[in-house]
């Protein structure tokens, strides 16, 4: 516990769960679901996250941040890795170093367990306190964004008031976003098959065994990880695998959410066996269906490393999205709490997909 004339710095304790989301919504504008917040925290199955508050003498609580560990594949092994995640001060406490001290708190608890990285993506208000004041490193490119076009007409709808004349106008320029987001259908084989499950089963784990060789960065994609982060999750997520003969040939997560006025798409997750890009790729345009079925006018998805993800992604009609068309920055922050001869900010070392985004 760290003390201070106004407040005072401690670990979570059993009962501050209600303070914490109050304090989510008046930092954040926006209401955090209990369920949530205890998948996240409480529910990870990795370990119990580190959680760090602080509160003034009278029990107000001021600020709040925590460490979400997960298995990190790194140097050939899997060790642990956490997502920093809500990281908040009230605004009228603000400018004391309350946030500097709440990170350094919950860092040491989490080394002192033999945690070895910390990871992030953070706004740009946050971005400076981070990399100049707490010693976390950005890496060392922008964040690659792939973006497809699905439905011109709804689109547009978000600057066309009339659904009428957004329909319209949508047709016309359909063959034009039809050229340049088409997608290669793939070439199943007869013996491949794209089918949408509920959730993953342990063959996830063999598959994930193929793709990393090709890995040296990644939070380590387990059917015990992505059994919680997305079967578990109390978002909604839709799943499709590829099975060629009964062996799991790739996966492909999509989550559909309201943003920037509309309904919009994520590839939350995406990885196939080397060697299987076709397979990959039908994946990839299935999900684009399903989105698009959904009501989604725009689907993105992000990807660093290998590079096979990358070409199946352009293949499947994905554009990178230009840096000017960014409606913000993505800073993607980490630390490194055991230095090693790999940096963590080299972007050819990581495979990072929207589900690590998404944690939050």
């Amino acid at each position: 516990m760290t003390e201070h004339s106004a407040w005072i710095i401690r670990p979570y304790r059993e009962g501050d769960q209600a303070a914490i989301l109050r304090l989510c919504l008046e930092v954040f504008g926006a209401e955090m679901p209990a369920a949530h917040w205890l998948w996240q925290m409480l529910g990870n199955p990795t370990r119990q996250a580190v959680i760090w508050v602080a509160e003034t003498r009278d029990g107000t609580m001021t600020g709040h941040c925590s460490l979400i560990p997960v298995p990190l594949w790194r140097d050939g092994k899997v060790g642990i890795g956490a997502w920093s995640i809500l990281s908040m001060v009230h605004p009228d406490y603000q400018r004391q170093g309350i946030l500097r001290k709440l990170v350094a708190a919950a860092e040491a608890q989490f080394a002192e367990a033999n945690g070895s990285a910390g990871f992030a993506f953070v706004n740009q208000n946050s971005i400076h306190v981070y990399t100049r004041q707490m010693g976390w490193s950005e890496l060392q490119s922008e964040m690659p964004v792939y973006f497809a076009v699905l439905d011109p007409s709804q689109v547009l709808r978000k600057y066309i008031r009339s659904t009428a004349i957004a329909r319209v106008a949508g047709t016309i320029i359909r063959p034009f976003t039809s050229l340049v987001f088409r997608s290669e259908r793939g070439s199943q084989g007869a013996a491949v098959r794209i089918s949408r499950v509920d959730e993953f089963d342990e063959r996830v784990d063999e598959l994930w065994e193929s793709v990393r060789p090709d890995v040296k960065l990644a939070t380590d994609r387990s059917w015990r990880y992505l059994r919680w982060r997305f079967t578990e999750s109390p978002r909604e997520y839709v799943l499709h695998i590829a099975e060629d003969r009964g062996q799991l040939s790739g996966i492909v997560v999509t989550r559909v959410d309201m943003k920037f006025g509309q309904r919009f798409g994520y590839m939350a997750e995406f990885f196939f066996r080397p060697g299987a890009d076709e397979a990959g790729i039908a994946l990839l345009s299935r999900a684009r269906e399903v989105l698009r079925e959904a009501g989604c006018g725009m689907v993105t998805a992000m990807a660093l490393e290998p590079p096979a993800i990358r070409n199946a992604l352009e293949r499947a009609g994905f554009r990178r999205l230009p840096r000017r068309l960014m409606p913000h920055p993505i800073h993607f922050i980490s630390k490194d709490l055991t230095p090693r001869k790999d940096s963590l900010t080299d972007p050819s070392s990581w495979f990072v997909s929207w589900s690590d985004h998404d944690v939050v």
